[in-house]
């Protein structure tokens, strides 16, 4: 019996560091706050969640105040604030107070009495007052506090009540920014409590799914879902679904309890997968399930029967959650390294590697589209340019300036002619040929000085300026205009008009049909008119007919097209890159956020240690005293020895599981 007694001490130094990591962390004030004896032994709950659903009268539950205080002591903590408005400014441990007063305690002096102790009032108005003043300050950033302590006067609890609960500041609370210091601690709160409660409304459950990923606006670690002996999920608002409600009235023969229990559990494996192992309770408390009942009253008796099961279970999954030793502390933090590493750490470096991969095949991609690109786009500029070109070479053909021919620049025409009809008609010689074939190499030349400066206009486009382009050069050669068929074509034309006007197929030297002298002189000046004008419209039409052949508007636009698609192309791998690069960004950010947990594990079990080591110390010098003593004998002395062993194993074990974080 002697050596079971000692061999159960030999856990006192553990949990002794326990209670000296809560005194320093939660329960110290600057001076004694005149405390339960078993206050920092007792279990302790944190509860964790958005505010404005339904945390304070949750808690008053479970700590066991009796149902019909719950709506009194409830309209003391809101301070004067409406329900779902009373969201907790800064974290509040709820604990039980030796007598039938409130209380309030903080490090914060002046939040104390006048002597630095707790403080109690004698009405419930003063504590309002004060929980007022408070919650104004520190929504201001005029003041920062430590965990605010307020006690609950005795006569509201049931008999048997030995939880004490922090509630945090938890997500979204109005003062999350100012309140800096209680997040930075917050995992050191989560990893000193025997469990962890999360509440949250039954219609938000999905957002559970999410919990944990955001180092920065989070306070849970990663892994708490991989961690069922340490959290636990409440619902609130859970009946008042109109969802629920349907299936209370198809599933109360076979029991609401039963449905709303496998109901949940079922909604919350889709959120956090089938293998989490964290119980769910979902309840509705407060004025939801007043307001419920009232509208159901057929159905009131089994709701309120359902509710509080679900309530009693609540509580006794807190008391028979294992109490906390300084070994699972240690313990929750190398599991919680482990899986850092394991499912988050090694997860997070196969995406950044993979991600890393994706944004070089992207910025390859990318690269060829840009090398397609520029190719296309040097394409598109010299057909551009050689379009410009046909534009510019039509525009100087039909605003070329053409000399006006007169009779007298024919010079040696009339002299032609009139020496024909002589050798016509007196020495019987054809002169039609020698005639129309003066006239045709006199008007030639005046039609290849024209078409020479049309395409020594359209030459000088490319010369003009800048170094001339070899491929431009080549293209308006190209669109030089034939002064010969030009000529042919329309003295051909002319000819065949005027030639029985010159030499009718009838008719001797004394023909009136003949032309006189003034007559073909004027016939001749008409002639080279039809000339001048039709060679004009000649050049105009060859001009038209040559960029008709050569403009390259269909290859301008299919290469506009492979234009345009290779910049979608760029455009939408563009986006992958930089969804790749967000990615990559966010991975980075994890990955460095990975890295200070990891840091802050150590530093965490360093102090923790340094704790531990003097509580151990204290212990295994007081076993070896005795040992020395010489006071005991046989089992005593043999149980002391045992223990002492006992106590370094474990020591060390705690040690070297730190030691490979």
């Amino acid at each position: 019996m002697i050596l079971k007694e000692l061999l159960n001490k030999k856990n006192e130094w553990q949990n002794e560091t326990i209670n000296s990591l809560k005194r320093e962390l939660i329960f110290k004030t600057n001076i004694d706050i005149n405390l339960n004896a078993d206050s920092v032994s007792q279990r302790l709950a944190v509860i964790y969640g958005m505010p404005q659903i339904g945390k304070t009268t949750l808690i008053l539950n479970i700590i066991g105040i009796k149902q019909e205080f719950i709506s009194d002591v409830s309209r003391v903590l809101r301070a004067g604030l409406s329900k779902g408005n009373s969201s907790t400014s800064t974290a509040i441990l709820y604990r039980r107070s030796k007598d039938d007063r409130y209380g309030i305690a903080c490090r914060s002096f002046e939040y104390n009495n006048e002597n630095g102790e707790a403080a109690f009032f004698e009405k419930s108005e003063d504590l309002e007052e004060k929980l007022r003043d408070i919650r104004s300050q520190v929504e201001s950033n005029r003041r920062r506090t430590d965990i605010l302590h307020i006690f609950i006067p005795d006569k509201y609890f049931e008999k048997e009540s030995d939880l004490n609960i922090l509630d945090t500041p938890g997500l979204g609370s109005r003062n999350s920014r100012e309140d800096r210091h209680t997040s930075s601690i917050m995992n050191t709160y989560l990893l000193v409590a025997d469990v962890v409660i999360i509440a949250c409304k039954a219609d938000d459950i999905q957002s559970l799914g999410s919990i944990g990923d955001n180092a920065e606006t989070d306070y849970l670690p990663m892994s708490w879902k991989k961690l069922p002996n340490h959290y636990m999920i409440v619902t609130t608002y859970s009946y008042s679904q109109a969802s629920v409600k349907n299936a209370l009235k198809a599933h109360i023969k076979e029991g609401f309890y039963n449905y709303i229990k496998a109901y949940f559990k079922k909604e919350m494996d889709k959120i956090l997968g089938e293998d989490c192992k964290i119980k769910v309770f979902p309840i509705d408390i407060g004025g939801s399930f007043e307001t419920l009942c009232k509208s159901m009253p057929e159905y009131e008796q089994e709701l309120k029967s359902a509710n509080s099961r679900m309530l009693k279970e609540i509580k006794e999954a807190v008391k028979v959650q294992k109490e906390s030793t300084f070994f699972s502390v240690v313990q929750r933090i190398r599991e919680e390294s482990d899986i850092r590493k394991r499912d988050i750490k090694e997860v997070n470096e196969k995406k950044l590697e993979d991600n890393k991969e994706y944004r070089q095949e992207c910025e390859k991609k990318i690269d060829k589209y840009e090398e397609l690109y520029k190719k296309c786009s040097a394409n598109l500029t010299v057909l551009e340019k050689k379009d410009k070109l046909c534009s510019d070479a039509d525009k100087i053909s039909k605003e070329a300036e053409c000399e006006y021919i007169n009779y007298d620049k024919l010079g040696g025409i009339k002299e032609s002619y009139f020496m024909g009809i002589v050798k016509k008609y007196f020495i019987d010689k054809s002169p039609k040929q020698e005639f129309f074939g003066n006239v045709g190499e006199r008007l030639r030349g005046f039609s290849q000085k024209y078409i020479k400066s049309i395409n020594d206009n359209i030459i000088g486009c490319v010369t003009e300026g800048e170094d001339a382009e070899e491929f431009l050069l080549d293209y308006a050669e190209d669109l030089k205009l034939d002064d010969d068929a030009i000529h042919s074509a329309v003295w051909n034309n002319v000819k065949s008009t005027f030639i029985n006007v010159f030499y009718p197929e009838k008719g001797g030297w004394f023909n009136k049909n003949r032309l006189s002298p003034e007559n073909a002189e004027k016939r001749m000046k008409e002639m080279a008119e039809k000339y001048r004008d039709e060679m004009i419209e000649e050049t105009k039409r060859s001009m038209e007919d040559l960029i008709v052949k050569k403009r390259p508007v269909n290859a301008i636009n299919r290469m506009r097209n492979d234009v345009r698609r290779i910049e979608r192309l760029k455009s939408k791998m563009q986006e992958k890159l930089n969804a790749f690069s967000a990615e990559i960004e966010k991975l980075e950010k994890e990955k460095q956020g990975i890295e200070e947990n990891e840091k802050k594990d150590k530093e965490t079990f360093r102090n923790y240690m340094k704790i531990a080591d003097r509580e151990y110390n204290k212990q295994r010098n007081r076993i070896i005293r005795e040992i020395n003593s010489n006071k005991f004998k046989g089992d005593e002395s043999l149980g002391r020895l045992i223990l002492l062993g006992l106590i370094e194993r474990d020591h060390s074990r705690i040690k070297s599981k730190g030691a490979i974080l």
